[in-house]
């Protein structure tokens, strides 16, 4: 199955098949061999949490913060580069990176003898995200989405359902479904719900360092 990537406003990164895309939401099957990968569960994600859509037959599509989706680049990523995402949507490979208080400086390409002519300097405000050729990710900018809060009478105020993201939570040493829920102000059972994790998984058992949990988290107003 050919893999795509979701890239979250967080940081995070999914992998998986894109099967729809739509103002409300977007669907993904997800790679086998995660938490997500259950018989055929798919899962639903905000467009507000997506940075950037990483197709893998038919390459970028960006989500801007007023709900447009814009194409973009296709390339092939070579794997010696590390990438820089910038806040308004690109994807850049960059070589020889070197990152100070106020800007990042790096080759686009390969050659170091087109080193002169292909040196670029950006700054930091505008770069979202560099993730290196060793898989790891530096988050320069927070893009995260918000709304614009409106001003709401006392009624509605009161009737308002509060606002929900979703972070991807990836299980460390000595973690429990207790622990994590405590961390995040959570119940054991919203984990549980969120996640289809059975009974047989105790709330103080350790759980498998690297799996992946989807928790809801209700957004300050």
């Amino acid at each position: 199955m050919a893999q795509d990537v979701v890239i979250l406003r967080s940081g995070d990164e999914l992998k998986g098949r894109v099967t729809q895309v739509s103002q409300t939401d977007v669907k993904l099957e997800p790679k086998s061999g995660t938490i997500f990968s259950k018989s055929s569960e798919i899962v639903s994600i905000n467009p507000a949490d997506i940075y950037l859509i990483k197709y893998k037959e038919r390459g970028n599509l960006y989500f801007k913060e007023n709900g447009q989706r814009v194409s973009g680049e296709k390339q092939k990523i070579d794997r010696s580069a590390d990438i820089v995402y910038l806040c308004d949507g690109k994807e850049i490979q960059a070589w020889d990176l070197k990152r100070d208080i106020d800007q990042i400086t790096f080759r686009t390409h390969k050659d170091v003898k087109k080193a002169e002519s292909s040196t670029t300097n950006i700054p930091n405000a505008e770069v979202f995200m560099i993730k290196y050729s060793d898989g790891s990710r530096d988050v320069i900018s927070d893009i995260t989405y918000n709304k614009p809060q409106e001003i709401a009478t006392a009624d509605e105020s009161k009737n308002a359902e509060p606002q929900i993201k979703v972070v991807f939570y990836t299980v460390k040493p000595g973690d429990t479904l207790a622990k994590i829920a405590e961390d995040y102000n959570i119940t054991v059972d919203e984990l549980r719900t969120w996640n289809e994790i059975g009974a047989s998984v105790k709330d103080n058992t350790r759980l498998k360092q690297g799996t992946q949990y989807i928790i809801h988290q209700k957004i300050s107003q």
